[in-house]
């Protein structure tokens, strides 16, 4: 009985040194399939190796494979940035991070201490008041791996109170979106709700429609398990009728399977009822 994670953080960078072209790091926000597309055109035609450009493509790429599961392709990148020794820190950390969850997910054990390893020795020596809100919602993020979710909620309730009343929308929704999902890890949904429904409100103003979704997915799931089951109906069928224009098969099924039970239970519910003497 688990909320949709969300087990990847798109996050991108302002300083105009690691900036992309406009148009793809518009793309990356909203389509991971057609980011990889234009990430890999410009790789193959040539981008200087080790140069600020190349990094930031690099970090584009390795974040669209992990939000696409391409794991070889993925580990393939991962494998050629872990043999430079230096990295930009905005680009190491990401790495680092995308290694050890590559790595749960081929349940190589070893892979995944040795560059967990990697990630808290590095974590160590940056000073977290002045590190990158997004490099630190990353961080934050790596902590639902590690079933720390209460580290997790401690390194983003700063962040919360930082920019609550801040007009990044983008910045929000994953900062709400992290929080819901690690209060309702810990089962704790009354804390969970609020700030899944902040996360679909910030999320309605984003132009990547998919994070919307899965946004509106979670706050059905929310009214669920708080045994608002009438209202988590209602919110379920909104989601199925938006993911129509838009196609998540993931969410669709989620959808379904969560409409399936409540029907269930319903019907199991009026049997009692009738076989009541």
């Amino acid at each position: 009985m688990k909320f949709l994670l969300i087990l990847f953080i798109a996050f991108f960078y302002s300083a105009k040194s690691w900036a992309a072209p406009a148009r793809i790091e518009k793309t990356c926000q909203i389509n991971p399939k057609q980011c990889l597309k234009l990430v890999e055109e410009q790789l193959n035609k040539g981008v200087e190796p080790k140069t600020s450009e190349w990094y930031r493509f690099k970090f584009l790429q390795i974040q669209a494979l992990f939000e696409l599961e391409q794991s070889q392709p993925l580990s393939k990148v991962l494998n050629e940035l872990n043999s430079i020794s230096t990295l930009p820190t905005f680009l190491q950390l990401k790495v680092y991070i995308l290694s050890a969850k590559n790595a749960m997910f081929r349940n190589n054990v070893q892979d995944f201490e040795r560059y967990k390893l990697k990630t808290f020795t590095l974590m160590k020596g940056l000073n977290l008041d002045t590190l990158d809100p997004y490099a630190l919602i990353e961080y934050a993020n790596f902590h639902i791996y590690l079933n720390d979710y209460q580290t997790g909620i401690e390194l983003l309730l700063p962040l919360e109170k930082k920019f609550k009343d801040h007009p990044n929308s983008e910045l929000k929704k994953t900062i709400y979106t992290n929080l819901g999902n690690m209060h309702a890890l810990q089962k704790s949904y009354k804390d969970a709700f609020p700030y899944f429904q902040l996360a679909f409100e910030n999320a309605q103003l984003s132009l990547n429609k998919h994070y919307a979704l899965m946004t509106h997915y979670n706050v059905a799931r929310s009214h669920q398990m708080l045994e608002m089951h009438e209202e988590a109906e209602q919110i379920f069928l909104d989601v199925l009728s938006e993911e129509k224009t838009i196609s998540h098969p993931t969410i669709k099924n989620l959808c379904h399977y969560r409409l399936a039970i409540f029907y269930s239970e319903q019907n199991n519910q009026s049997i009692k009822i009738k076989n009541t003497p």
